[in-house]
């Protein structure tokens, strides 16, 4: 499975209890760095899940972009893919994390915005392969046009290959231009995974199952809203598939979203059904969000939490 998209380092302040006006500060209770952007912190979740797992970006030739290849690389992850770009800063997004998990964040793009489609067609060819491509984080790689990017999908496609897209939020706030070129890229999507705040975004509708709706006409694939605590709404051959999230006591959701992702393309992956899949997927998040540090859970662990909520996992992938 190839992961292509943003690189950086995640600067997480937990604890805060609100955010700060300008002039002003606020306290949180600690802090942590973890490598992290919508790419690596799903390769870190599928290499931790056991899938092979192949990583195409780039990041600086600074200590941070050192460290986030070295932590993809012992992970098991494929780092050939990643470009380190001489005299470049990688990317920093600081988050502030409530109480209750909740964040909100600031960015600095560094060098993901040098990421290009020239860049991702050369890592392609040095990771080659005809199976799963997951391109995310679009917003936060504004080299990558998304008029290339949609190319870059249907050469897959065309190739035999699986398409998977994560959008992520854009900070721009969704200008009519952009949504244009979303709605085309969705024509080459076999996956498409927004969370509801973005699907909503992307078709105005305030419901997960209104938005599917539109959606349908826009991607031929299948569609996953993610809902956060409300578990999650999917269309899948045909069927509108309902799952709710496990009960968790909630650290931090930073990265929530690409450890159910993780969770999905690892389950699928391993054969399982769709239903089954997305069951497996929410385990994973749970898992995931309740945890300060060593955060990405393993395929045991997913198991072991299924087999204690009574749906557990068979050898040949169906829920038991």
């Amino acid at each position: 499975m190839r992961v292509i998209g943003n690189l950086n380092t995640d600067l997480l302040i937990r604890g805060a209890d609100a955010l700060p006006l300008w002039g002003q500060e606020v306290i949180g209770r600690e802090h942590r760095f973890f490598p992290s952007g919508q790419a690596g912190y799903l390769a870190l979740g599928l290499a931790a899940l056991g899938t092979p797992v192949s990583v195409v970006g780039v990041v600086g030739d600074d200590a941070e972009g050192l460290r986030i290849v070295g932590a993809l690389r012992e992970s098991g992850a494929d780092v050939d893919g990643i470009d380190l770009l001489s005299g470049e800063q990688t990317g920093l997004t600081v988050a502030l994390v409530r109480a209750d998990g909740e964040r909100a964040f600031a960015s600095s793009l560094g060098c993901s915005a040098r990421l290009t489609a020239g860049i991702i067609r050369d890592a392609t060819r040095r990771t080659p392969g005809r199976g799963t491509v997951a391109l995310v984080g679009l917003f936060m790689t504004s080299g990558v046009d998304l008029d290339e990017a949609r190319e870059y999908l249907a050469s897959h496609r065309r190739d035999g290959g699986f398409t998977v897209v994560d959008t992520g939020w854009d900070p721009a706030g969704w200008t009519a231009g952009t949504l244009a070129k979303v709605r085309d890229l969705l024509a080459e999507v076999d996956l498409f995974l927004p969370n509801l705040d973005e699907a909503e975004a992307i078709t105005g509708e305030t419901s997960p199952e209104a938005a599917i709706e539109a959606l349908r006409t826009l991607c031929p694939g299948s569609i996953v809203v993610k809902c956060g605590s409300d578990g999650s709404v999917a269309w899948h051959d045909g069927a509108m598939l309902r799952h709710g999230a496990f009960a968790t006591r909630v650290v931090d959701a930073v990265g929530a979203g690409d450890a159910f992702d993780a969770g999905l393309l690892s389950a699928l992956h391993r054969g399982l059904a769709m239903d089954a899949a997305l069951t497996f997927a929410h385990a994973a998040a749970s898992i995931y969000v309740s945890r300060a540090s060593d955060r990405h859970p393993t395929r045991d662990e997913v198991v072991r939490l299924l087999a204690e909520n009574q749906s557990g996992t068979t050898e040949d992938g169906d829920i038991q």
